[in-house]
Order: structure tokens, then C-alpha cells, then sequence
């Protein structure tokens, strides 16, 4: 009888715990004054910026709400092309570390080859941005 008390009380607290819910970073994110806009969806994360943009292949929708990194692909674009424009040339395996107050996302983004800072770019939620590209 005394195990079965215990074993009672232990399933009870077992379903009493509260699970905290990460929010969804799904959707629209964008920043009209840093011209840049990110796509957030269950298969991957777009970024674009006036002269650039980035792509992450993985699931980021249920990332902890407070802050995580990522790795991902920046792209420099360019108006007038280079002659000596090669793709492989200007894209850069990147890490993106996300961090989140509220409805703003923070995104810090590094090259992986020698951690120079790619830009900084703060998003609201549900902010839709026609992003103007290079000239």
C-alpha cells in the first residue's frame, strides 16, 4: 500500500508540470530602416538585404525563445555584376546567432572562415518590407 501511495503521487506531479511553450518564430519578420526582410517557415529561413541574401536549410520555427545559433549560407549580390563574378567567390558558409525580446529578433551574422561580422539586423514581427536591392 505505501508504494502505491508513492507511486500515486508521483504520477499526480508528473501531471501537474507545467511545460513552458516556445513561441513559433514562423512568419514575416522585417526592418524598413535596415532595408531587410526574413521568411521564416518549417523547412528553412530567408534572409534578404539590400545587397545579399541568406538562406538557412533547417527547421528554426521552435528554437528557444530566448537566444540560439545556426549555421547557414550568406550570398553577396551585386546591381552590376563583376566580371569576374563566380558564385562560389561570394558565398560564405555563415553562423547566425539569433536572440529575441518579445516581437524583436536580433540576428548577428558571422562568416565561418574567419568570424568577421557579416552585419547586425534587429526584426519585428509581422513587419513586411519591400526590400530594395542593390543599384
Amino acid at each position: 500500500m505505501k508504494y502505491l501511495l508513492v507511486l500515486l503521487l508521483f504520477i499526480s506531479s508528473a501531471c501537474s508540470v507545467d511545460f513552458v511553450k516556445v513561441e513559433d518564430l514562423t512568419g514575416s519578420w522585417g526592418n524598413e530602416n535596415q532595408n531587410t526582410d526574413l521568411i521564416v517557415n518549417r523547412q528553412q529561413a530567408i534572409f534578404n538585404f539590400t545587397c545579399a541574401s541568406a538562406i538557412i536549410n533547417d527547421d528554426i520555427t521552435d528554437y528557444g525563445s530566448q537566444s540560439f545559433n545556426t549555421a547557414g549560407t550568406y550570398i553577396q549580390q551585386f546591381g552590376n555584376i563583376p566580371q569576374d563574378y563566380d558564385p562560389a567567390k561570394y558565398t560564405y558558409a555563415a553562423t547566425f546567432k539569433f536572440s529575441r525580446t518579445n516581437d524583436v529578433l536580433r540576428v548577428e551574422i558571422l562568416k565561418v572562415a574567419d568570424g568577421t561580422t557579416l552585419g547586425i539586423f534587429e526584426y519585428q514581427k509581422n513587419v513586411l518590407v519591400n526590400v530594395k536591392k542593390c543599384p
